[in-house]
């Protein structure tokens, strides 16, 4: 196997879940190179962001993981981290309906993503038209959008057409709105709900009409889809549904951090990446370049944000970057903001949280609330009621817009709405009761928008770069926004660019 003379050079561009994963496994596959990984902000961790509050660290980006995304417990314990997880208290989720009296409902169960498998698993939160149009099992429109070989359609489409709007905005909105700070309107099919897609395309395949009901049945049946609430199946062992780690997600990222043994630079904002040594051609080397930073690397992993990724490659030099860029700048990305509170304790409901519903809400402006004290027994046991507050969702008309609701405000302007929707909800008056600590914490840019034709995107993004070699891209805008996820695409990263550095 031909290689590097020297300890080959590889840099990464990101120290968020991404960039330290793939900075991890580049370690383990070529435990010989040197890692350099380049970060824009102050600290690690991206998108994932643990805070000490006075009792105990608190998530306040991502805060659990689907505990049946088996690659992903088992990576953690690779790093040692098995007797870090926690599993949840089990205290139910509930929907806040406004519309009406502003009721709150449980969340359904045995559905995929609030599409049910039956009617009876929703039948408290729509009416009897609703339910029958359900156990009807009505065939759904699936064929490939104009510009785009593999069928797809929005969710907001998909549901509409075979459940109707009570099904898409009182359950699957308020799903998918906590998930990707978005909107039906805006997200396909294929990328978010890949299992669903499968099934639908099975169907034509095998001559039959696709039906939503139905296709929504086999996969929660096959058990296959991580996007399964609960599978209710008979004898099924009871496994919780997420995850987390008792330190908060410092856990993970510290450890990756350490372990990959990588040179961090913090503050260290990347303006240009341009190719050296015929490059082009899969074997050469990359300059990066910054304020006080022109350093030459063997590969190069960009573990950005997709608008980031897409301003590097469009200035690279590189036609298959400029043509990865084009896609890149079609990913709409969402800001949200968390406002964690710590109360006194003794007010929260029993619920692990709750999810609102935006059908005919002119009051209620959060997107969630998690009642982090009553989700889990380690937090749960300190003093006082820790509560997240969850802000931010695109405009369904522009995509490419600023946000909507409040998300942006000042921080006073947002703690108020905090408290005024947490009165609303749940009638739980945190002014009278006092508030004892505060962090508002923003995302902006944080989440990417899969829209109609994602899935697509990405794999011609993938394709136009396969033969670079000693780059990858990666990140939450490509395969899933979920920790497992971006695991997963972050060890193809290393991988990809590992085979460039050892090719024969």
């Amino acid at each position: 196997m031909e290689q590097h003379t020297q300890a080959p050079v590889v840099g990464i561009i990101g120290a968020g879940l991404a960039g330290l994963v793939a900075a991890y496994e580049t370690h383990k596959l070529l435990p010989q190179a040197t890692i350099k990984i380049y970060e824009a902000e102050d600290r690690i961790g991206g998108k994932l962001r643990t805070v000490a509050f006075e009792h105990g660290p608190v998530d306040m980006g991502a805060e659990a993981y689907l505990a049946k995304a088996q690659h992903a417990t088992d990576f953690f314990t690779e790093l040692g981290l098995a007797d870090r997880l926690r599993e949840p208290s089990g205290m139910p989720s509930m929907l806040y309906l406004p519309d009406g009296n502003g009721e709150l409902k449980p969340l359904p169960r045995g559905t995929l993503m609030g599409i049910p498998a039956a009617a009876e698993s929703v039948a408290h939160l729509v009416d009897e038209a609703t339910a029958r149009r359900i156990d009807g099992d009505h065939p759904v429109t699936w064929q490939a959008p104009t510009g785009l070989t593999q069928a797809d359609a929005s969710v907001a489409d998909l549901v509409r057409e075979v459940h109707g709007d009570q099904v898409l905005q009182r359950i699957v909105e308020p799903l998918l709105g906590g998930v990707y700070a978005s909107s039906p309107e805006l997200i396909g099919v294929r990328a978010a709900l890949p299992r669903l897609a499968e099934q639908f395309d099975a169907m034509v395949a095998a001559g039959q009409t696709p039906r939503l009901t139905s296709a929504v049945k086999t996969v929660l049946t096959n058990n296959q889809s991580t996007y399964v609430a609960d599978t209710d199946q008979p004898g099924a062992p009871k496994k919780p549904v997420f995850s987390t780690f008792v330190g908060g997600y410092a856990d993970l990222y510290e450890t990756l951090a350490e372990q990959s043994g990588a040179e961090i630079y913090s503050d260290a904002f990347i303006s240009d990446i341009n190719p050296a040594q015929n490059a082009q051609q899969g074997s050469g080397q990359w300059t990066i370049r910054g304020q006080g930073i022109n350093d030459t690397v063997d590969a190069l992993i960009l573990a950005v944000p997709a608008p980031t990724a897409a301003a590097l490659c469009s200035r690279s030099g590189v036609e298959a970057l400029h043509q990865a860029a084009t896609h890149l700048r079609t990913i709409p990305v969402a800001s949200s903001t968390v406002v964690g509170l710590r109360l006194p304790e003794g007010g929260l409901p029993d619920y692990s949280g709750i999810l609102v519903s935006r059908a005919d809400n002119p009051t209620v402006q959060a997107k969630a609330f998690t009642f982090s004290s009553k989700k889990w027994p380690h937090i749960g046991s300190r003093p006082g009621d820790l509560v997240r507050v969850s802000y931010g969702r695109l405009d369904n008309t522009n995509p490419l817009a600023a946000l909507t609701d409040i998300a942006r405000a000042d921080e006073d302007t947002l703690v108020d709405a905090a408290l005024d929707d947490l009165h609303a909800v749940c009638g739980l008056d945190a002014r009278t009761a006092g508030v004892e600590e505060i962090f508002v914490q923003r995302w902006y840019g944080g989440l990417p928008c899969y829209q109609v034709g994602h899935a697509e995107r990405i794999a011609t993004i993938d394709t136009s770069l396969q033969p670079l070699g000693t780059i990858a891209l990666t990140g939450a805008w490509k395969h899933g926004v979920g920790v497992p996820a971006i695991i997963e695409d972050a060890q193809h990263a290393a991988h990809h660019t590992t085979r460039a550095l050892t090719k024969s």
